[in-house]
Parts: structure tokens; sequence; C-alpha cells
């Protein structure tokens, strides 16, 4: 039997950067701190018709890239000069952090959507471990105590995840974190939402693993098998291993519970002045020299506050409480740590959202520390005086002789998380929102980014006639208009004021910026559009009955364009001549005969791309997980005759597409930002190949500067990436064969398959990719084949299509 591979390659030529950012900008910055606002957006972006996320996405999208390269002859390459730009100065969410045990000056730490990341210089410099592991969703990592080589990672940030629908299980390192194995058989569900992995301290080939919805796992044989050891339906946050043979879990809701590593037998710790109920989340800790002396702090399960902070010292069998100075722990189920110095009983640092605390007097005052960035997830001590702390701006060295300093081990650690971008009308700056680290820029592609304005950076955009006016945003559309040399100026009041404030606009609020009119701004809201024409400082409502929720606007090339809105529920509304059109002379675009299909109704429309060569061609980008096609072209779409087509039968099922942009030189080069990388397309939308330089991680936005052809790549969690479209795209099959051209039944099949088509010969591969048949003719005998999944190659001539086949008998 023989096997057929798929392979796509791409040039790489990395550019310098050059440098930095200017002068005269006076930044005002807003007077917010970051809360997860986003993952309510996020949750209802992402959700599905019934508004649900189904378990087990990326590992789809994973299997579905597999078999593509395998079963696909087709590729081609579209980009050069693909270049990461950064930033190498920021750092992101980091929620794990190791400090390797045999060189004190080795850091290992996980970006929730960045992976894994490993300093030789003791936080100096960084470098990413994998840039192509199937996910870089990393939550949680540990070393074993009697092996330095051996480590373990998990995967899938539970809750406020802002990038990432899941995570594939575990991930196993035998040569010191040089590189990682994935355990393919950890990809089940009870492990996909991983909060803690701790190595056994007395079992040399034991680790254990906290999970968000079936308890906790053990594995005895180095990672090879799981079984579940603990499990009361409650999630499990934190697990803490001892040299007594047992270890402490926190369970949600219920308290912390003692294992016996030996028997499995469980003890609840829940005695004294512990409360009874009214909470929800658990940090805790011990001192390493004194393992009886435990403190844990709890969250309200009403409104995620902090409930209290309690010591025991006889190893949990009873609590007191400690006073405590009330400070920000809103969000605790997102950002939660409490922990204690290894050899100083009386030394604790309590961790949330904001101004994190310390006490050096067990618990009997606290005293704020110096707080670099919002949002705090882990601790790690390098001894008993120096440790480090990771929360949404990376990773910070602190000592605790000297609390109210802090530094920044962030050089390198390319972790950012970009909402949006945007770039300037030449040269090579480029501005983008990020997720808690404001909008940044990078001055002619430095790698040291500016923080121009601060909040959850939101959209942004350069003025394209003027490019020292900028348009930048934080949550909830707080927009402002830059200029540089002069003060930030406010121009959302009005639109905030129409809707409601927050209740109607999205916590990340999209606008859109006309190219060839850079005082033309257009700002879809939950209850209502608006248009400026004079940079901001004026509105008018644009529409007047459109059902609500308005996310996405897509504009003609044009000084006065005809403009698409959408939203949730597919619907999509026309406006000709959008800058000068009267309000409410929006046009319900299948007013007419020519309704859409039922596969594009239902859906969130998170980005309308028009056609740069023709405004009654636009493709829309479904933002949301669903069976059906995630993105369509609709031609005519400026007439009452509006033609709908599906072009994402080749990609992964449920992958949600997020940007769109087209080629201004080849309307058939289509690009595309997804939960799962860059693909692209040749011939319009018939054949997608993911482009396998960039990493596998959500891309939130792309943008395509018509002049030069350059693409900006803004992704959720490894910085801006740019790179330039090929004058000749290279392709290595002409076409592939559309479905009206390709009929195969019954499917599943028992015994005989028959392919109704037009071909010239037919191949059928097993899962693995081992050829089982091959035929010219039109029905395939299956009697004696096992039961499964198959994939039936049919060619015609030199083009071909790959069709999925059930066999069942």
């Amino acid at each position: 039997m023989k096997k057929i591979a798929f392979t796509l390659a791409l040039s790489a030529l990395l550019l310098g950067g050059l440098t930095l950012l200017t002068q005269n900008s006076t930044i005002q910055e807003p007077q917010v701190e970051d809360h997860p606002g986003w993952f309510d957006h996020y949750l209802e972006l992402k959700g599905d018709k019934n508004g649900n996320i189904p378990s087990g996405l990326v590992s789809k999208w994973m299997k579905a890239d597999k078999q593509k390269r395998v079963f696909h002859k087709n590729g081609f390459e579209n980009l050069e000069n693909l270049k990461e730009v950064g930033p190498f100065n920021v750092g992101g969410r980091t929620r794990s952090i190791v400090i390797d045990h045999s060189n004190p000056k080795r850091l290992i730490c996980a970006g929730v959507s960045g992976g894994i990341w490993v300093s030789e210089d003791d936080g100096e410099s960084w470098n990413i471990v994998d840039e192509y592991a199937p996910t870089l969703s990393a939550t949680s990592i540990t070393q074993s105590p009697f092996d330095k080589d051996l480590f373990y990672y998990g995967t899938g940030e539970p809750l406020g995840n802002s990038a990432d629908l899941g995570g594939l299980g575990l991930f196993r390192s035998n040569d010191g974190a040089k590189s990682f194995e994935y355990l393919e058989h950890t990809d089940v569900a009870s492990l996909r939402g991983i909060w803690d992995v701790q190595h056994s301290l007395t079992l040399d080939s034991t680790i254990y693993v906290a999970t968000h919805s079936a308890g906790v796992w053990r594995s005895e044989d180095a990672g090879n098998t799981f079984e579940q050891i603990f499990n009361d339906g409650s999630r499990v946050h934190e697990i803490a291993a001892f040299k007594d043979s047992t270890l402490v879990v926190s369970v949600h809701g219920y308290g912390l519970v003692r294992i016996n590593e030996n028997d499995l037998t469980t003890t609840r710790l829940n005695g004294g002045q512990w409360p009874s109920n009214g909470f929800g989340r658990i940090s805790f800790d011990y001192a390493d020299s004194f393992p009886s002396v435990m403190y844990a702090q709890l969250a309200t399960s009403a409104n995620n506050a902090l409930q209290g902070i309690y010591k025991s010292s006889d190893g949990g069998k009873t609590w007191e409480e400690k006073a405590f100075s009330d400070g920000d722990y809103r969000f605790s189920w997102y950002c939660f740590k409490l922990s204690v110095a290894p050899q100083d009983t009386n030394f604790v640092i309590t961790l949330c959202t904001t101004e994190p605390r310390y006490t050096s007097n067990g618990g009997k005052s606290w005293t704020s520390m110096s707080h670099p960035h919002a949002d705090y997830h882990e601790v790690t001590w390098y001894d008993n005086t120096k440790f480090l702390i990771g929360n949404d701006g990376g990773v910070h060295r602190y000592n605790k002789n000297f609390m109210s300093i802090s530094t920044s081990l962030n050089n390198g650690l390319n972790i950012t998380q970009f909402y949006t971008g945007s770039y300037y009308p030449t040269g090579n700056s480029i501005i983008g929102g990020t997720q808690d680290n404001g909008t940044r820029l990078s001055f002619e592609e430095n790698q040291t980014f500016s923080r121009i304005f601060g909040g959850d950076g939101s959209f942004c955009a350069v003025n394209q006639q003027d490019e020292t006016i900028r348009y930048v945003s934080y949550q909830n559309l707080q927009m402002f208009r830059q200029q540089d040399g002069q003060s930030n100026r406010n121009i959302s009041s009005f639109i905030r004021g129409q809707v409601g404030g927050d209740q109607g606009v999205w916590f990340i609020s999209p606008f859109e910026v006309n190219m060839l009119d850079g005082d033309q701004i257009y700002v879809p809201t939950r209850l209502q559009n608006f248009r400026s024409i004079d940079g901001g400082n004026t509105w008018t409502e644009l529409t007047t009955n459109l059902p609500g929720d308005s996310y996405s606007i897509g504009l003609s090339n044009d000084e006065n364009p005809t403009a698409y809105i959408s939203g949730t529920g597919s619907w999509i509304y026309r406006i000709d001549s959008a800058a000068t059109a009267e309000s409410g002379s929006e046009v319900y675009l299948w007013d007419g005969q020519n309704r859409p299909p039922v596969g594009f109704l239902g859906a969130t429309i998170g980005c309308i791309e028009v056609d740069p060569n023709d405004a009654g061609t636009i493709y829309c980008g479904m933002t949301n997980v669903d069976s059906d096609s995630r993105i369509w072209r609709i031609t005519d779409a400026n007439t009452d005759t509006p033609e709908w087509e599906d072009i994402g039968y080749d990609l992964p099922k449920s992958l949600p597409v997020n940007w769109i942009e087209v080629d201004p030189q080849n309307g058939e080069h289509i690009i595309i930002g997804t939960d799962y990388g860059l693909y692209s397309s040749l011939d319009g939308g018939y054949n997608w190949a993911k482009n396998e330089i960039l990493p596998n991680v959500p891309i939130d936005q792309i943008k395509l500067r018509p002049s030069d052809r350059k693409l900006y790549i803004y992704t959720h969690g490894r910085g801006i990436w740019t790179a330039n479209l090929l004058e000749d795209p290279v392709t290595s099959v002409e076409t592939i064969l559309t479905p009206d051209q390709v009929k195969v039944y019954p499917n599943p099949a028992n015994n005989w398959l028959h392919i109704d088509s037009d071909f010239t010969s037919l191949e059928l591969y097993d899962y693995t990719g081992n050829l089982v048949r091959s035929s010219t003719g039109k029905k395939l005998n299956t009697s004696d084949l096992a039961q499964g999944t198959y994939f039936l190659q049919i060619w015609n001539n030199k083009n071909s299509s790959v069709t999925k086949v059930v066999i069942t008998h």
C-alpha cells in the first residue's frame, strides 16, 4: 500500500526593526483597569445557534488540518517576507511559571494563548519552545523533582478565556523542556480544561491534574495512562503535593481535600472557623519548611469578592480567620492567587484583579505591594527571598524585602494578545489594540512597542490621508481621536449617550474608517449605527430599522462608499452612498426573491469584506462556531437579486472566520484570519490552504494595505506579524472539484459506494493515509473493509476532490 503526503512551503525572510516612536503626543490614560468583560463578549460572539460552544473544537480543527495535509495534494505559496514584528517588550497573560530546580537561572512560563517559553538567563530574554504545537493554550507547568529533564504542561484555560475554544490535554518533555511531545491519548473531554498540573514529591512517575469539570486525574506511569481519583462534581483549581505522600486540592464551593497518595482516602479540611457555605473559588499554599502551616483565601460565590483569609497551624484540621484589608477582588473566578514564603510562615501574598497585598506578620496587617499590571495568576519562589509573579502583563520579579519594587522580565516574551490593528499609509509603522495592554505602536516595525493608549486596547485606525491622526479606543466604546502634539479627544460620548452607555455597546466595540477619507467613521452598536464625516466631532444616526446587535460594517472602495452592516442573526443591510445617505435609507439585502440558503442563517457575522474592485461583491465571515460554512460570498449585493455562495466547505468544520481580505490585484485570492491560524485561497474559496509558518494561534484581525499588498496579521497570543503577497502565487493544482460536481452515495456506506461524477480515477484511503482501493468505475466494493472513516479522493485529470466516507456493516 502507498501513502500520499501533502506539504505546504512558504518563503520566510525576516527583516530587522528600526527606531522608536516619537515625541510630542500627550497621552491621557483612561481611568480603567482590565476586567474580563471580554469573556462574556467572547462567549456571545462564539456561541452556536443555541448559544453553546461545543467541547473539543480545537481537537477537531487539528485533526482536520492533519487530514488535509495527507489527503489533499493541492497547495500553494502566496506570501513572502513573513516577519514576526513583536512586541518584544510587553508580555501577556501568563498562568504558570517554573524555575528549573537544576538551574535557577532557567525559567519556563506558560502563555494562555502563546505557548511555552524558556529563558536561559533569568528572564533577560525568552524563546518559544514549539511555535507549531497543535495548540498554544498552555495553562500549567510542572517539573519532576526526581528527573530534571522531565516536564509536563496542561492546556485549555477554563475561564476568562479570550482566545481559544478548549485545550487538547497534556504535553510531556523528556529533554528539559527543550521540546514537548503531545500526549494524544489525553485529548478527551475530561482533560480539555486544565487548571493545574503537579508532580508527586514521593512517587517518581506520578503526576496529578486538576480539571474544570472532571475532578482530579492521576498518571502513575509518566503520563502514559490516566485515571480519575477524585470528583465531587465541582471544578478543582489547585493541587499541592506534600512530602508525606499526600496532596491537598481546592474544590470550588466545597473546600480543601487531603488525598492519601497510597490508598486514595480523602479528608475534608474545613475545620475551625472555616465558613460552612457561601464561598466559591479557593487558593491556598503552605510553607515548604513548615508544611503544617497553611493559608487559604476564599472568594464569595455570590459576587466573587474576597470572603476571607484563613490560617491553619495543624495541617488544615482547624482554621482561624485573619484580618485583611478589602481590595479589588472582583472576578476572582478569573484571577485569584495566594502564596506563602517557603521558609517564613508569616510572609503571605494575596493576589487577584488589582492592588496586590502582602503580610509579614502572619496576617495581622496587610500592605500594598508593587503593582506592575492587573490580573494576577501565578507566584513562583526562587528561594525564601526572591519570587516571580505571572499576570496579564507577563512575568515580573520581586524581592520580599523590597515589596514596593518589581522588575519586568518581558524582553522577547511575545505572547501579547491583539484584538485589532491598523497600518500607516506608507512605511512600516503599525498600531494595535491588545487585551489588557492598551493600544501599542511600533514605529517602522521596531520590536519595542510604545503604549499610546490604555485599558483594553480595542479597535483602532490611522487616517490614511493624515497619518498624524489616529483613532483609538478602549472597552465599551470609549473612543478617542489622537493627533501628534495634541491632547486626546473623546469622540464617543454622544454615541454612548444615545444607546445607554455600556449596555448599548460591545465590550470590544468595532468601528470602521473609510480608507479613502479618514474623516469618515462608521460605528455599529447594539441599538443603532452611527456615522461621522468630520473625524468624530459630530455624529448622525445612520440607520433606523435594524433589528439590533450590529457588529460588522464593510465599506466599498469609494469616497462615498456602499456600506454593508450586519451582526447577530445573519441579517445584512446595505446603504448606498453611505457618506451622504439620509438616516433610515438602509435596504434589507434579501427583501427580494433571492433569500439566503438555510446554512447562511443564524450566524454572527463578525466581518464583512467588500471586494476592492466590485462594490456588489461581499464576503461574510462568521465568527461563531457552527457546523455550517463560516464564510460566504454574496454577488450582486448592490441589487435586488443577490446571489449567495458557500465558499467554506473546504475549511475545518465550525472554524470561526474572524477577518477577510481580498487581493486588489486578484479577486480569486482570499486570505482569512481564523481561530486556528491563517488560511488562503487562490481560486475564490473552492480550495483553502493553511499557512504552515505562522503558529496555530487565533487571529482576530488581518489588514491588507492595497498600495503595496502588505498583509498585517494581528494574533491573539503571538503578537503582530507581517508579510507581502506574492506577485505570482504558485499553486500545485489548478482547481479543485466543486461540491456540485461530486456526488457520493450512500454515505454512510455498507457494501457498495456509488460515485456519480465525471472523473478519470478515484482512490480510497483509510484514516491513516493508506490506500485501500483504487478504481476507474463508478461503483466501489466496500464489503470487506473495516467499519470506520475513510477518504475518497476523486480525480478528473489534474483536478481533484476529497470526500469523507463512513463505512458501516
